[in-house]
C-alpha cells in the first residue's frame, strides 16, 4: 500500500509537470520518412483542399451579398475540421503532437468576410525599412478603410439604440455587439426575453419563405429574358439560373446588364437589347419595384440569401415580423412585453457582461436565472440556433495550468493569484476584426469557465471524447456564458501578464514532433507567433486576450538579436533547464541604454516552450520584477515565435516602464521612471507591445513612415530606450545567475545572429490558389 501511494504521487506529479501537460519526447509517428510524400498526397491534400474550397465559397458568398452570418461555415464544422487536423498531423508527427494550425490559417482568412471586420489587412499598404527591422503600415489608409465601412445601418445588424437587454437589432437580426468590450462578442448569449425569441424564430421562418419566393420569381425573370436574348447574353442568363454560385465575373456582367434593363423599365433609352429584355420582365409580372428585381439589380443574381434583398425589402420584413409577433401575443393574452424591472436589469447584465455573476453573488445569480425562466419572462435559444446567427467563428482548445497566474497590485502590494496551478483552461482562437498583421487573431478565454466541446491537442493518454453541444449535457450547453460555472475564469487584460497562456497557445498552434521530414510544414500550414499587449498598448482592459499572427523568427530581426559573443573561440552556452531541456538564455540590449533589454530564451524545440521548467523560469523572473518594482509599476512584453525552417523557438521577455501620454498631447508620451518624453527620441510610436516591440509599426504621416523606412534598427532601439525600466537589467542578471549555474551577463549592444535564417514563411501561396484577385490600394506615403 505504501509503494502504491508513492507510485500514485509520482504519477500525479507526472500528470502535472510531465505528459499531462506536454512530454516533448512523446508519440512516435505512424508514417515513416519513406512514406511521407505518399501520405501527403493521399491523406493531407484531400483535407486541406476541402478547406481551400470552403474558403473560396466564403469569398463567393461575401462577394454576392449573402447575409453576414451565412458567409462562414457553422461553428460545429470549424470544430470538426480542427479535430481532423489534429488527428492527421498526429499520424505524421506522433500522438500528442497534433496541431490545428491549418484550420487556424483558413479560419483567419475566412473570418475576414464575417461582416464584423471592416477591411482586410492585405488592403493596407506597407513597406519595410532598408535594413528589414521595421515594417511600416499606412495608418491613414487603414483609418480611411474603417471610415468608409461606416458604423452600420438597419441592414448591417450592428448599429443603433436598443432597449435594455435587447437581443434583436432594428433589422431583426441577433445583436452582435456587447457593451463590456469590442471583443466580448465571440459567443452571444442565448438568454433573452420571450418576445425577442419569437421575433428571431418567426423572422427566420419568414426569411426562408421570402427568399424562396423571391428566388423563384428571379429565376422566372431570367428564363423570360433568356428567351428574348441572343448570343453571349443568352448564355449568361442561362448560367445564372443554376443553383451553383456564379463567378464574380458573371455577376459583375449581369449587374451591368440588369442596370441597363432597369433603366429601360423606367422609360430610359438603353438600346434595343435592353428594351427587349425589359419587355420580357414585364411579361412575367416583374417591375422595377419588385423585391426580386431590386435584388437582381444589386447583385446580378437571382437571390439565394436574405442578405441579397434590397435594404427597403429587409426593413419592411423586419417591421412585418415585429407587428405579427406583437399581434399574436396580444391575441393570446400575453399583451405587450413588460419585463419585471429587476428581470430586465438582470437580462441586460447577462448580455452585456458575459461570464460575470449578478451582483457578484452566485446564489443571487442562479436565483434570478431560475425566477426569469419559471416566470416565463426569460427563455433561452439552443446553442445551435445562436451559433447560426453569430458572425464570429472560433476554434476552442483546452489546456491545464502548470503554474499559478499572478496579477500585479498597486502601492507595493504582493502579487495575488488569479488562477491556481492545475486549473483547466479554454482558449478560443478567433479573428481580430481590426487587424494590423498577417492572419491576425486573438486568443480569448472562456469567461464562464466551461466549454461543452473543445480540442485537446496536448492530451497524450486515453481517448479524446467527442461531445456535441446539447447532447447528454442538459441545458448547460445552451445557457452558455449565463451559467457561470467558474467565477474566476473571467480575466482582465491589464496587469495580468499570462505567460503560460501565451506559450501554451504557441505550442498548440505550431509544429511539434521529431525532426526531419515529419517536422516540415505541410501545405496550408505556417508558423504562428503569440504575445500579449501590456497595459500601455491595450485598449481593452476588461477582456483578457493574447495576440496571434503568422510569423517566425526569420521574419522579425529583433528575434535574431543576440548578446555580444563571449569570445571568438567560445560558442554560446546552453543551460540545462530540466532533463532533456536546454536553452541559451541571454540579456540582449536592443537600444543604447543598458536597461533597454530583453531576456532572450532560445529553445531547441517548440514543445519546450510550454515545458513546466521553462514556464517556471519565466514565471519566477516575472514575479521577481513585480516584487522589486511593485505589481503596477512595471509591465512586460512577451513574444514567442518558432525558429523555422530550423527547429526551436525564441521567447523574448521585456520589462517595460508604465509609459503614458502627456496631458497636453496624446501623441507625446512620458516615462515616469526616467522623466523622458518620446519626442526626445523622435518616435512615431510610443509603446512596446505585440506589434511595435518586434518592428511592426503603424504610422500616420508621410514623414513618420519615411523616417522608419530610413532608420530601421536605430529607431527600433530608440523605442526600447524610451520605454526602459531602470534597474531591470541588474535584477534580471542577478536572478539568472542564481537560477542557472555558470550564467554570466555579457554587456553591450546586441548583434544580429548570422546563423539564423532571415525568411518569412507563409501559407499564402496555397490558400490563394484559385482566388479571384482585386486591385491593391496604393498610397503615396510609402
Amino acid at each position: 500500500g505504501r509503494a502504491r501511494a508513492m507510485v500514485r504521487r509520482s504519477w500525479d506529479f507526472r500528470n502535472l509537470f510531465g505528459t499531462g501537460k506536454l512530454d516533448f519526447q512523446q508519440g512516435r509517428p505512424l508514417v515513416t520518412d519513406k512514406d511521407y510524400w505518399s501520405w501527403v498526397g493521399e491523406r493531407w491534400l484531400p483535407f486541406v483542399n476541402e478547406l481551400r474550397e470552403a474558403l473560396r465559397a466564403v469569398e463567393a458568398r461575401a462577394a454576392l451579398g449573402f447575409a453576414d452570418n451565412e458567409h462562414l461555415p457553422d461553428e460545429a464544422q470549424i470544430l470538426e475540421w480542427g479535430r481532423q487536423a489534429v488527428a492527421l498531423t498526429e499520424e505524421v508527427r506522433g500522438y500528442g503532437n497534433g496541431t490545428p494550425n491549418a484550420v487556424w490559417q483558413v479560419l483567419m482568412r475566412m473570418a475576414q468576410y464575417n461582416g464584423i471586420g471592416r477591411y482586410r489587412f492585405q488592403q493596407v499598404p506597407a513597406a519595410w525599412s532598408h535594413d528589414g527591422f521595421i515594417r511600416v503600415i499606412d495608418g491613414t489608409t487603414r483609418s480611411s478603410l474603417l471610415a468608409q465601412a461606416g458604423g452600420g445601418s438597419v441592414t448591417s445588424g450592428s448599429a443603433g439604440h436598443h432597449a435594455r437587454g435587447a437581443a434583436v437589432d432594428e433589422s431583426g437580426d441577433l445583436r452582435q455587439s456587447v457593451e463590456e468590450s469590442a471583443i466580448a462578442n465571440t459567443f452571444i448569449s442565448g438568454v433573452m426575453s420571450a418576445r425577442d425569441a419569437d421575433v428571431l424564430i418567426v423572422g427566420s421562418l419568414l426569411r426562408k419563405l421570402l427568399v424562396r419566393v423571391v428566388r423563384q420569381r428571379g429565376v422566372a425573370v431570367l428564363r423570360a429574358m433568356a428567351g428574348a436574348a441572343e448570343g453571349d447574353t443568352q448564355e449568361l442568363l442561362w448560367r445564372l439560373q443554376g443553383e451553383i454560385l456564379p463567378s464574380q465575373a458573371d455577376a459583375a456582367e449581369a449587374r451591368a446588364l440588369f442596370r441597363r434593363v432597369d433603366a429601360a423599365l423606367g422609360g430610359g433609352s438603353e438600346g434595343e437589347e435592353a428594351a427587349q429584355l425589359a419587355s420580357a420582365c414585364e411579361s412575367v409580372g416583374v417591375d422595377r419595384d419588385s423585391a426580386s428585381w431590386r435584388a437582381m439589380v444589386l447583385w446580378g443574381v437571382a437571390p439565394q440569401s436574405y442578405g441579397q434583398l434590397a435594404p427597403e425589402t429587409k426593413l419592411q420584413a423586419a417591421r412585418f415580423v415585429e407587428g405579427a409577433v406583437d399581434e399574436s401575443r396580444r391575441r393570446s393574452g400575453r399583451g405587450p412585453e413588460a419585463l419585471d424591472p429587476t428581470v430586465a436589469e438582470f437580462l441586460d447584465f447577462l448580455r452585456e457582461h458575459p461570464g460575470s455573476l449578478w451582483q457578484g453573488d452566485r446564489d443571487k445569480h442562479l436565483l434570478m436565472l431560475s425566477f426569469g425562466f419559471l416566470s416565463k419572462q426569460l427563455v433561452y435559444m439552443s446553442r445551435d440556433e445562436i451559433d447560426r446567427r453569430t458572425k464570429h467563428r472560433y476554434l476552442p482548445v483546452k489546456w491545464t495550468r502548470v503554474l499559478p497566474l499572478l496579477e500585479g497590485k498597486p502601492q507595493g502590494q504582493s502579487p495575488v493569484v488569479k488562477r491556481k496551478a492545475g486549473t483547466k483552461e479554454i482558449s478560443r482562437f478567433r479573428y481580430n476584426a481590426f487587424p494590423y498583421d498577417d492572419e491576425h487573431g486573438l486568443g480569448l478565454g472562456k469567461p464562464a469557465g466551461w466549454e461543452p466541446d473543445a480540442l485537446d491537442p496536448l492530451r497524450v493518454r486515453g481517448q479524446r471524447k467527442r461531445r456535441h453541444a446539447g447532447k447528454g449535457q442538459g441545458n448547460a450547453a445552451h445557457l452558455g456564458e449565463a451559467l457561470v460555472t467558474d467565477a474566476t475564469a473571467k480575466l482582465g487584460n491589464w496587469f495580468i501578464c499570462d505567460i503560460e497562456k501565451i506559450l501554451t497557445e504557441f505550442t498548440i498552434l505550431n509544429l511539434r514532433g521529431p525532426k526531419g521530414a515529419r517536422h516540415r510544414l505541410l501545405p496550408g500550414e505556417a508558423p504562428v507567433m503569440v504575445g500579449q499587449n501590456p497595459r500601455a498598448a491595450s485598449s481593452i482592459g476588461v477582456t483578457q486576450h493574447t495576440q496571434l499572427s503568422t510569423a517566425s523568427v526569420g521574419k522579425w530581426p529583433v528575434f535574431r538579436l543576440r548578446a555580444p559573443a563571449p569570445g571568438s573561440s567560445e560558442s554560446r552556452k546552453s543551460f540545462r533547464i530540466a532533463s532533456g531541456v536546454f536553452a541559451q538564455v541571454e540579456l540582449v540590449q536592443v537600444g543604447r541604454q543598458e536597461d533597454a533589454v530583453v531576456m532572450r530564451v532560445d529553445l531547441n524545440s517548440v514543445e519546450q516552450a510550454s515545458h513546466a521548467a521553462v514556464l517556471e523560469l519565466l514565471h519566477r523572473a516575472h514575479e521577481e520584477l513585480m516584487t522589486a518594482f511593485g505589481g503596477r509599476d512595471v509591465d512586460f512584453n512577451i513574444l514567442v515565435a518558432p525558429r523555422l525552417p530550423q527547429t526551436g523557438a525564441v521567447v523574448l521577455f521585456a520589462p517595460v516602464a508604465m509609459v503614458a501620454p502627456t496631458a497636453e498631447d496624446k501623441y507625446t508620451w512620458f516615462n515616469p521612471d526616467t522623466g523622458e518624453r518620446s519626442d526626445a527620441y523622435r518616435l512615431p510610436v510610443q509603446t512596446l507591445d505585440f506589434s511595435q516591440g518586434r518592428g511592426n509599426w503603424m504610422t500616420f504621416s508621410e514623414e513618420a513612415g519615411a523616417q522608419a523606412v530610413d532608420e530601421g534598427q536605430e529607431l527600433l532601439g530608440s523605442l526600447y530606450d524610451f520605454v526602459r525600466k531602470p534597474r531591470s537589467r541588474s535584477l534580471l542578471a542577478r536572478f539568472l545567475a542564481a537560477r542557472l549555474s555558470g550564467w554570466e551577463d555579457t554587456p553591450g549592444q546586441a548583434q544580429l545572429d548570422a546563423l539564423c535564417v532571415a525568411v518569412h514563411l507563409s501559407a499564402d501561396a496555397f490558400w490563394d490558389a484559385g482566388k479571384q484577385r482585386r486591385p491593391p490600394i496604393t498610397s503615396s506615403k510609402l
